[in-house]
């Protein structure tokens, strides 16, 4: 029974997470660009945030700060790390991996859009969210019924599994996704820990996000 509600807590949790994403959907309601993008943010950040609120107030009956979703300013050292690991990951594939370089023929307006949209879906609202559910949530629940290994262990391999949503790869991808997957979110998941807070972990997410993913 005690694994039982984990479970159902962490369901929960992850249902509010994909509920506030198809919420943001009502973005599409307003003109396409800048506006509709910052309405998607704003109501994926900030419902995911009250739900989480909620849910932790009156169902756990522990305050959403005990999650470590709280507001900490990240340390030097973290934006430091942030702005590292990608470029050292970047320089590495120019340097080993074979390859051409391509121009970017985007148009302005296209760059912009591209932009607005890593800027603030790919690096802000994604690294924010996941965050507060994976590193925050989830990993809050399983430290009360198990300990920290698990803590750090089990929601790192929930977020790699999810990022196979959409991704047509062979069966050696996938292995090789969730492996990557689990170990950054493990990687999240200390740096958490040490700060005591998601905010630095957040960051180092962000930045990730915005040069790895962002394409720009």
């Amino acid at each position: 029974m005690r694994y039982l509600k984990l479970f159902l807590h962490i369901l929960a949790g992850l249902a509010i997470w994909l509920g506030c994403q198809i919420l943001s959907t009502v973005s599409f309601l307003f003109p396409q660009g800048i506006i509709s993008t910052l309405v998607s943010v704003t109501i994926q950040i900030v419902f995911t945030y009250l739900l989480l609120s909620f849910y932790c107030k009156n169902i756990l009956h522990i305050h959403i700060a005990e999650c470590r979703i709280k507001l900490v300013v990240p340390r030097p050292l973290w934006l430091f790390c942030a702005i590292l690991l990608p470029v050292l990951v970047s320089a590495c594939i120019f340097l080993l991996i074979p390859g051409t370089f391509s121009y970017n023929r985007l148009t302005s307006p296209q760059l912009a859009e591209q932009i607005i949209v890593a800027v603030f879906a790919t690096c802000i609202t994604a690294s924010i969210t996941e965050e507060m559910i994976f590193r925050g949530f989830i990993m809050k629940l399983i430290e009360n019924r198990c300990n920290k290994i698990c803590a750090i262990i089990i929601p790192s391999i929930i977020f790699a599994a999810f990022h196979l949503i959409g991704v047509d790869i062979n069966l050696l991808g996938i292995v090789q996704l969730i492996i990557a997957g689990t170990s950054v979110g493990i990687m999240f998941s200390l740096i958490c820990y040490q700060s005591g807070s998601i905010c630095s972990s957040a960051v180092v997410h962000g930045i990730w996000n915005l040069i790895m993913i962002g394409g720009i």
